[in-house]
Order: structure tokens, then C-alpha cells, then sequence
């Protein structure tokens, strides 16, 4: 390697000289500033490669932001939306108003519920209850009957008929009462 550093000039000759550590600065520079090269080359091709990918994800985010902008209007007007803000609020009201050790009873006791629910929920037993509280909302207060009134309204097919009914559910519920322990 030469001591001479020669920079062109409009006349071809010499600037300066240097020396040997002014020689190995520069070529350290030199080595920097091509690593410094290298990874803005590597950058510009990590952004070019990023702007791709943007440009590939961009129509298909943008398809998901319409489809679910679309999705929420239709909840929006068939009330689905307005179901869900109130079934959130019930959710609330049930969480502040039963303890953990409620809910674990209930769920050990779940599948008996729903039984019992799906009993109650048949279309006769719901016409039955209907009638029973329409009959009572009708007969808010009803004129108190003798023993002579009971057995005139018994001439009634439809009081014998609902005799009936409370006569069986009173045996049912007697018959209960006799497996089920004293809690007196």
C-alpha cells in the first residue's frame, strides 16, 4: 500500500500525503461507512418488503372492516345489539346478587332445573298457568264464599274440573312432603 493518497483534481495532481495511522483511519472509516452500506441496503429492502405486505393485507382488512361494519348495522337494526347491552346489564344484576357458593349450587343442581323447566314450559302447563293468572288478575278480590257457595259452584263442570286438578296436585305434593325430611 502507498503513502500517497492522491485526489483528483481539475489538473490530475497530488492533494496530499498521508501516513500510516492516517492511512488505517481512513480505511476503517471506509470499512464502517460500507457496513453502514450494507444495512441501509438491508433496511430499504426489509421496507420494500413491508410495503408489500401492506399492499397484499390491505384490500383484505379492508374487507373485514366493511364485513364487520356491515354485520354490526344488521345488529344494530334487529335489535341484536340492543338484546346483548341488556342481557350484559341482567348478567350484572345476577353476578352482584348470588354468591360464588350460589353458583356452584346451582350448578350442581342444573340439570334438574332445566327438567323442571322444560316440565313447566310444556304448552299445556303454560295455557294451564295462563288461564290460572288471568283468573286471578280478572278476581283481584273475589266476594268470600260459605259452605253453601262451595257447594253450589261444585254443580260447575269446570270447578269440578279444577277440584280436580288441585285435588291431584295436593296428593303430589303430600306424597313429596312424606320422602322429603321435616325442616321443622
Amino acid at each position: 500500500m502507498s503513502n500517497d493518497l492522491t485526489v483528483a483534481g481539475g489538473n490530475g495532481s497530488g492533494v496530499g500525503k498521508t501516513d500510516g495511522p492516517q492511512m488505517e483511519k481512513l480505511f476503517e472509516a471506509c470499512q464502517k461507512l460500507d457496513r453502514a452500506t450494507e444495512i441501509l441496503q438491508e433496511l430499504k429492502r426489509d421496507k420494500e418488503m413491508v410495503m408489500e405486505l401492506g399492499q397484499d393485507l390491505m384490500p383484505m382488512a379492508n374487507g373485514i372492516i366493511h364485513l364487520t361494519s356491515d354485520r354490526l348495522q344488521e345488529f344494530e337494526e334487529d335489535g341484536t345489539l340492543d338484546f346483548i347491552r341488556e342481557g350484559v346489564k341482567v348478567m350484572q344484576q345476577v353476578s352482584t346478587a348470588f354468591t360464588p357458593e350460589d353458583v356452584r349450587l346451582l350448578g350442581d343442581n342444573i340439570v334438574h332445573i332445566l327438567m323442571t323447566v322444560r316440565n313447566l314450559t310444556q304448552p299445556e302447563i303454560l295455557n294451564m298457568a295462563d288461564r290460572a293468572t288471568m283468573a286471578l288478575k280478572d278476581k283481584a278480590n273475589p266476594a268470600p264464599v260459605g259452605t253453601m257457595g262451595l257447594l253450589r259452584a261444585m254443580r260447575d263442570p269446570e270447578v269440578r274440573k279444577g277440584t280436580g286438578v288441585l285435588l291431584e296436585l295436593l296428593r303430589s305434593l303430600g306424597r313429596n312432603t312424606e320422602s322429603t325430611p321435616s325442616t321443622s
